[in-house]
């Protein structure tokens, strides 16, 4: 089984102001974590439930919110743009 991941911002766990989710924000760096725990227990989730391959889009503003290193390393991360 393939699963796709798109991740965006907006609606992960706790966020609840724009500010939050403003790169130039003192927020962000918080917030940041919260959407990679958020992408890690998806992808935990996925595997469990019998995924052989998934891929994560990083979909919020400049696409390069993930660190890359923070990231489950059994996901293939595409981050930036455009996205080929």
């Amino acid at each position: 089984m393939r699963v796709f991941i798109s991740i965006d911002m907006e609606g992960i766990s706790s966020i609840v102001d724009w500010s939050e989710v403003d790169r130039n924000s003192s927020e962000y760096s918080f917030t940041r974590k919260l959407m990679v725990g958020d992408l890690n227990a998806a992808i935990k989730g996925a595997k469990e439930s019998g995924a052989d391959e998934i891929v994560v889009s990083d979909a919020h503003g400049s696409m390069r919110n993930l660190r890359p290193e923070d990231v489950d390393s059994s996901a293939i991360l595409v981050r930036g743009s455009p996205k080929t």
